[in-house]
């Protein structure tokens, strides 16, 4: 609570056959109790989470588009590379924001007006239109140190970046 993480990979413990731990540690917590701590840490995170991100709204946030939002790879549907859909991407400063925009904004930075904010992402608007939305190899010619933003591998793949 104090430390305020932006976000934490909280499990319950479970023993392991063959780590050293499972050969001599005990599993002497109960299951309810393991639970109930469980519980209370995500609650935690998930406060210290919302709060972090509620002041990001109102903001504008330069955004590496990554692909379809998870609603979006449910439902299973291809709108086209012209089609709009809810896209997924995150800030330089590796916070997850949803927005709807055309499938073409895939790989590129985007400027996303922020205007509102959940525990595990934000919420947003494609900035002053769609002219902005530059390829990510483009801002690599305009600036070198780019390529040293810790992005998820995936999104600046070479085929992201084409």
């Amino acid at each position: 609570k104090t430390v305020k993480f932006k976000n934490s990979f909280i499990f319950k413990y479970s023993p392991r056959p063959g780590t050293k731990a499972f050969d001599t540690q005990s599993d002497d917590v109960p299951e309810s109790v393991k639970k109930e701590r469980n519980r209370l840490l995500q609650e935690a995170q998930s406060v210290a989470s919302l709060e972090g991100n509620q002041r990001f709204v109102g903001s504008r946030q330069q955004v590496l588009v990554e692909g379809l939002s998870t609603r979006e790879e449910r439902r299973a549907v291809n709108p086209g590379p012209d089609g709009f859909a809810q896209l997924t991407g995150r800030t330089m400063c590796d916070r997850i924001v949803v927005f709807d925009a055309p499938l073409r904004l895939i790989g590129r930075m985007v400027d996303i007006d922020i205007t509102s904010a959940g525990s595990w992402s934000l919420a947003g608007e494609v900035a002053d239109g769609l002219a902005d939305a530059v390829p990510l190899d483009y801002l690599e010619k305009q600036n070198p140190a780019v390529h040293q933003i810790k992005f998820p591998a995936q999104a600046v793949s070479r085929d992201a970046r084409r």
